[in-house]
């Protein structure tokens, strides 16, 4: 997955960068980045992040990474592999980041500046280039080195970086540290380097094993450790007694394992079937070696990268594969990827708004972002959050950014969910503006006005298209006055004078520095619960005095494809009219009358979208939307919490396309289901085995602090009746190679609406313990038997060489 996302993003440089660059020798630029280049630029660990400084490129002779070093390369200040770069970005998005302040002053550089992103944590790079050429020889460079580098690992990993004998066959995590710790660049380290890579990596060895083992893989004798010897003594400590278990339990050879033992292995544990040319094909692929007499046969360490491998995933590849023969139903029918108060960095009433954060939510997949309408000044219509302290940007800005992204990731249709609060003047110039920027990429309304259609195109019908929703005026009828609360249905305030209201879900990515507990977060929300109420009633009431009547303008109704109107208690009874719902109402909908909201989401759209009251910028669990079948689920997108990377998780189905089906049981004529009451349904077991892990991180992924002691929470989430939570105890002392060997049974209910998490901690004796990595995975694309688990950090993205094994049998 982690390398598809790659290549997405190689593609992207391309498409981003075709219209800004000109032919240049490419072998004339890769010379003078390895002698060392010189640009302005603001690096991720700068002690100024506005000002940019002088600052040494050199690129490795391997062509995998480029060291950055002070502006007298005495200092090495980072490593950046280009494997690892996401995006390259130039033009208006570059100035709305780090570089504003600074672009500002300096007006005439902001057509020579670019942002680098990179890393599995976003890491930035702000680049200012003197001029043309330069900014054209940069741009080069970059695009010539990370699609070489894609290319590269893509076509073998073992040999990535050929200069450090990778083809030792230690993951690129732990080279990645080995090349960091190595600040000189002379390939040997010392043995308290050694020491403190070791800690880094989470091994808990004692000074005087360490020093043994040192001495016993220095085969030099020199005194320091080079590369080949630090992986062999790696490896050493990496043995992996509990899957040599499942090897020996197979093979009637100590080390080897013939292709009929690997074939029982397959049948019995993991229920594959495979023909004999497929076994080949499989063995091959792990490394598998060929002797007289015996013939192929797997040895230990090709078994164990076998289990610990993406082809050995908890669930099928195909799953994370686009598959374009479901993408012909009903537009209705699919879960979008949706984003609520896109514009926003942070804070609902007083962070900055960001014409950036519509690249970055459009380039991750999301289909539907939020655009909060308002008059600005000399009749440019602005967004940001009204009535607060938020800052403002233009209309006009973000629907030029939209239009450069929003077929980047995907080709599917993006809805853009407009909030407006315009006069009829400036709702003019937003029609005028919109039409002019995107053209032929909007989809009008014509053939729903005019009864062509009885239901919504499919996606793929709508491909390369930008459905505008909003309030739409009846089909030709002349502009009417309208109630601004008809306009914007996201004015619900959700405002509860339960105290209880306000304990919202905990946050598992918070550190135990900012959380102290259950008990101590619950007392603290509820000494904030006045102030924080007394907040709300002032927002209300400005909202509430500036409350006027604005008219639809024909213009902008004339380009709105998805009609909007205000959910009164009832239901709409027309096709081509949506509602939005504030997250209470859902939950409230869930207990009440599920089977209707579950009808009317067959034929019509419906948006869910946070509470009012999540000033800061929290989410509420998703899945609450998608059991009632709600296509919009709409959260926060600035907010890395566990609630956005759940929603990421389950759209990384079908290849990332923004579009997921509805499990079938939400879209049967007659609906059965009903998760209002807790109905007698029949269950099915589901066990669980946490068998162990590799190189769990630190947290936040540092490489700072003492080694972790990590423990395994196992979770469902889904309908009421099925969500339970289990954990592992805890390994002290061990984020390297923690083994558990613990088993959990589940009883399941819902099976295609049930999410299986794996959800990693490191245990602290006096306070809360602290979120890791986890990942999450739809019950019903689960296989049995010994399987790999990926692991995913606070951001959401993959962890290179961190991973869980399980074993996962059905009753």
């Amino acid at each position: 997955m982690f390398n598809k996302i790659l290549r997405r993003s190689t593609k992207q440089l391309a498409v981003e960068r075709k219209d800004t660059l000109s032919p240049v020798t490419t072998g004339e630029n890769l010379k003078a980045f390895k002698a060392g280049y010189k640009t302005k630029a603001i690096c991720e660990n700068s002690s100024d992040l506005q000002k940019p400084r002088e600052r040494i490129f050199v690129l490795q002779e391997d062509e995998h990474a480029i060291d950055i070093y002070d502006e007298r390369r005495k200092l090495k200040k980072e490593t950046i592999f280009l494997k690892d770069v996401t995006a390259v970005i130039t033009g208006s998005v570059v100035c709305d980041g780090r570089l504003k302040k600074y672009l500002t002053k300096h007006s005439d550089k902001k057509q020579f500046s670019l942002l680098v992103e990179y890393g599995s944590n976003n890491k930035r790079l702000d680049v200012v280039c003197s001029d043309d050429q330069e900014f054209k020889s940069w741009l080069n460079v970059i695009e010539y080195l990370v699609t070489q580098a894609n290319a590269s690992y893509e076509a073998d990993p073992s040999k990535m970086y050929d200069n450090l004998r990778s083809k030792l066959n230690v993951c690129s995590f732990v080279l990645k540290q080995w090349m960091k710790a190595d600040v000189n660049n002379d390939g040997k380290l010392e043995f308290n380097e050694v020491k403190q890579l070791c800690k880094q990596l989470n091994m808990n060895v004692d000074s005087t094993t360490l020093q043994t083992q040192f001495k016993l893989f220095d085969d030099d004798n020199s005194g320091t450790m080079e590369y080949e010897e630090f992986v062999k003594f790696y490896n050493s400590l990496m043995n992996r007694p509990e899957l040599n278990a499942y090897f020996e339990k197979y093979s009637a050879v100590d080390f080897l394992m013939k292709p009929d033992e690997y074939n029982t292995f397959l049948e019995q544990e993991q229920g594959e079937k495979l023909s004999e040319d497929e076994l080949t094909k499989a063995m091959t692929a792990l490394g598998a070696d060929e002797v007289a007499k015996v013939g192929m046969y797997l040895n230990k360490k090709a078994f164990s990268r076998g289990i610990t491998s993406m082809s050995n995933c908890i669930v099928n590849e195909s799953f994370y594969k686009h598959d374009k023969s479901i993408m012909s139903r009903p537009l209705t029918h699919y879960f979008m990827e949706s984003s609520h108060n896109t514009y926003l960095v942070g804070h609902q009433l007083k962070g900055d708004s960001s014409v950036d954060m519509y690249r970055k939510v459009l380039c991750s997949g999301c289909r539907c972002v939020e655009l909060d309408c308002w008059d600005g000044p000399n009749n440019e219509p602005i967004i940001y959050h009204g009535h607060t302290l938020t800052s403002k940007i233009t209309f006009r800005d973000v629907i030029v950014c939209i239009k450069q992204y929003a077929f980047t990731k995907t080709p599917y249709p993006v809805v853009l969910s407009l909030e407006t609060h315009c006069c009829v003047e400036q709702q003019d110039v937003m029609a005028e503006i919109l039409s002019e920027v995107l053209g032929d990429l909007i989809e009008k309304p014509t053939s729903i006005d005019d009864g062509t259609l009885t239901e919504y195109p499919s996606p793929l019908q709508l491909k390369n298209k930008i459905l505008i929703k909003g309030k739409r005026l009846p089909y030709k009828q002349a502009e009417e006055n309208v109630d601004e609360q008809d306009l914007s249905e996201d004015e619900e305030s959700d405002c509860e004078t339960d105290p209880d209201f306000w304990l919202e879900m905990e946050d598992d990515s918070q550190s135990s520095t900012t959380r102290t507990g259950s008990r101590t977060s619950m007392e603290a929300n509820l000494s904030k619960y006045k102030e924080t109420l007394n907040k709300q009633k002032e927002v209300n009431q400005v909202k509430k005095n500036a409350h006027v009547k604005h008219s639809v303008s024909q213009k902008l109704s004339d380009l709105t494809y998805l009609a909007t109107m205000t959910y009164k208690s009832k239901l709409a009874t027309e096709w081509s009219r949506m509602h939005s719902f504030g997250e209470l109402k859902v939950d409230k909908f869930s207990k009440t009358c599920s089977k209707n909201i579950i009808q009317f989401n067959q034929t019509n759209f419906s948006r869910v979208y946070p509470k009012g009251t999540r000033f800061s910028s929290t989410n509420y669990e998703p899945t609450l939307g998608w059991i009632m079948g709600c296509q919009m689920v709409a959260l926060n997108y600035q907010t890395q919490d566990r609630a956005l990377r759940m929603n990421s998780m389950m759209f990384e189905a079908n290849g990332r396309c923004g579009y997921v089906l509805k499990p079938e049981p939400l879209l049967e004529k007659n609906v059965t289901l009903d998760f209002s009451a807790l109905v007698e349904r029949p269950s099915h077991k589901v066990k669980i085995t946490v068998v162990s892990a590799s190189h769990i991180p630190k947290p936040l992924e540092s490489t700072k602090g003492e080694v972790i002691d990590p423990f395994v929470k196992v979770q469902i989430y889904g309908p009421p009746q099925d969500q339970k939570e289990q954990k592992t105890q805890v390994v002290w002392d061990n984020g390297f190679n923690p083994v558990w060997k613990e088993t959990f049974t589940f009883d399941i209910h819902y099976f295609d609406f049930s999410y299986l998490r794996f959800g990693v901690y490191d245990a602290n004796r006096t306070t809360a313990s602290v979120f890791l990595c986890e990942n999450v995975f739809p019950l019903k694309h689960l296989r049995r038997g010994l399987r790999f688990v990926p692991l995913r950090g606070t951001n959401g993205l993959l962890i290179e060489g961190c991973d869980l094994i399980v074993n996962v049998a059905f009753e």
